[in-house]
């Protein structure tokens, strides 16, 4: 995967100078180099035959603007790339009037850093044919230039695990862990230094930043795991707690239950008292009548017996007179 051009202000740059310049044949050009180191063929002259052209460039890669030049030109012109060409970025650009080779140079030395160690710088010539003017070639080269044992920048981080420790897990499952997931990286990887503190449960790591990154997902993975295993372990006793918990409920809805049959319960007492005490108060009031009535009628029976003695004692007085009857 290619990364974007570390300095596109570079080629930007380049092609104002180019538009700039007053004889841009002879501005852009240089003379190639036998293996002996005496020149072919001034590229001035060579690219004499070369059309000039006109570029709206959108951006993208390499490749892609080695590709636009070709249409731009109506394929007359004779370009080369080799491999890599197209992991280089370029940013967009407008050209005006400017001849093929100017604009192919634009890429020449251009590089990007497509990964930890990995350079990929371009390289453009100008082969010229051994007779005459015509027939120019363009090749577009791309060196790779890749660093054994390549250390990119690290950086140090600390991780507390307490919690996974306290949860009944190692401090060897922990950077067992760890390391199986490092070395997915590869061998190429940069060495990473790991060590676990028992007094105080952390982790400690310096690493590359990519390798500190795995080691804060592995970290996380056994959080996750460690919740999924403790969950596991609590569903029994959830699933008891659950039960209990019906279990409360169908006692507290007897108990309600029977504070209402209760309540109804003493209702109906404190009526029958209310009635039991109507009535006694009713007995009394009889009881009292009653004892009233008894008085009244001793009272009447003695006066009827004072009366019959008077009756008695006034016949008695009758009878002895002279000439009663």
């Amino acid at each position: 995967m290619s990364m974007r051009l570390a300095h596109p202000l570079q080629i930007t740059a380049l092609a104002l100078a180019v538009l700039a310049l007053p004889t841009p044949r002879s501005a852009c050009l240089a003379q190639e180099q036998q293996p002996g180191g005496t020149p072919t063929h001034d590229r001035a002259s060579q690219a004499r035959n070369a059309p000039a052209i006109d570029l709206d460039f959108r951006g993208g890669s390499a490749a892609e603007f080695i590709e636009a030049i070709r249409r731009a030109a109506d394929g007359n012109v004779n370009i080369v790339t080799m491999p890599h060409v197209e992991e280089v970025e370029i940013p967009s650009m407008k050209l005006r009037h400017v001849e093929v080779v100017a604009a192919l140079n634009l890429l020449d030395g251009e590089s990007v850093q497509t990964a930890p160690g990995r350079m990929v710088e371009l390289d453009v010539r100008t082969i010229s044919p051994p007779f005459g003017d015509s027939g120019l070639l363009i090749k577009v080269d791309a060196k790779v230039n890749e660093a054994r044992n390549y250390q990119g920048p690290q950086r140090s981080n600390i991780w507390s695990v307490a919690d996974l420790i306290s949860n009944g897990m190692t401090a060897d499952n922990i950077t067992t862990a760890v390391s199986a997931a490092l070395e997915l990286l590869g061998p190429e990887s940069a060495k990473a230094q790991v060590r676990f503190h028992k007094e105080t449960s952390l982790l400690l790591a310096r690493a590359a930043v990519e390798q500190i990154e795995i080691i804060n997902n592995v970290i996380g993975e056994l959080r996750q795991s460690n919740a999924q295993q403790r969950s596991e372990a609590m569903r029994p006793m959830q699933e008891q707690i659950e039960q209990l918990s019906r279990e409360l409920d169908r006692a507290r809805s007897s108990l309600d239950a029977a504070h209402v049959e209760g309540s109804e319960r003493m209702q109906m007492a404190e009526a029958a008292k209310a009635r039991a005490e109507a009535m006694e108060r009713h007995a009394a009031e009889l009881e009292a009548m009653t004892s009233k009535l008894r008085e009244e009628l001793i009272q009447r029976e003695t006066q009827v017996r004072a009366l019959q003695m008077e009756m008695d004692q006034l016949r008695s007085a009758l009878q002895k007179k002279p000439g009663g009857g």
